[in-house]
């Protein structure tokens, strides 16, 4: 029976995201949202459990990346697709969206043949998510008045294209995963939650796009000084 447990969280994670499209149709972002977070929580214990268990398996993880491409890759292009409706272009325009779609399934499928390693090789899909996701949610809330400058069709298109990008390059990515206890060996993992929570208490929505740029800065500064 412990055997099937890992493979039931991660169709938890499959559920919520397919939840999350439902309520992202309707326009209720806010139980999308939470939907995307319990995703979250699936997606990062799933393989812990199998862990723990001793019963990873080979199903467990294409079972992982088939869920991942549904709440990681069609939900952020949903989101895109929203999006640009939102901002007048036309529908066929809008569906360009689903480029971030695409290069979500392009990165697990790359991921899934890669070796293990305690970093990523270009960016996450859970953190294109949270990207977009941001995004769509400060414009809906109106946070700061950003809606105005998020929701034009060249900012958009320019996100679309430059997350697409991201995913697939050879970027270096630190991982967010815990590799033991403590704080050694933790520390930029720790510092970035931590920043990550003062960003939502002062920046609301906006805190998940602004969190994913200074991810991919605090990467680029350390994970390659770390390599050369």
């Amino acid at each position: 029976m412990k055997k099937h447990i890992p493979n039931l969280i991660t169709l938890i994670n499959l559920l919520c995201g397919c939840l999350a499209i439902v309520f992202m149709l309707r326009g209720q972002y806010y139980e999308m949202f939470w939907l995307i977070i319990v995703a979250e929580i699936a997606d990062l214990m799933d393989g812990m459990v199998a862990r723990i268990l001793r019963v990873q398996s080979d199903i467990g993880k294409d079972l992982d990346s088939l869920a991942d491409m549904v709440t990681f890759g069609v939900v952020p292009g949903m989101g895109m697709y929203i999006m640009l409706l939102e901002a007048g272009v036309t529908e066929w325009l809008a569906f360009s969206g689903f480029i971030v779609t695409l290069a979500s399934c392009m990165r697990l499928a790359k991921f899934n043949s890669a070796p293990p390693s305690d970093n990523f090789t270009g960016m996450p899909t859970p953190a294109i998510t949270g990207f977009v996701l941001g995004l769509l949610l400060s414009a809906h809330y109106q946070t700061f008045g950003w809606d105005q400058y998020i929701l034009t069709p060249a900012f958009l298109f320019v996100v679309t294209i430059l997350v697409s990008y991201l995913m697939l390059s050879t970027i270096p990515m630190f991982g967010l995963k815990f590799k033991k206890k403590g704080w050694k060996g933790n520390e930029l993992a720790i510092l970035f939650l931590i920043t990550g929570f003062v960003l939502m208490a002062v920046f609301k929505w906006a805190s998940f796009p602004i969190g994913v740029v200074l991810y991919v800065l605090l990467s680029l500064i350390f994970v390659k000084k770390r390599s050369d």
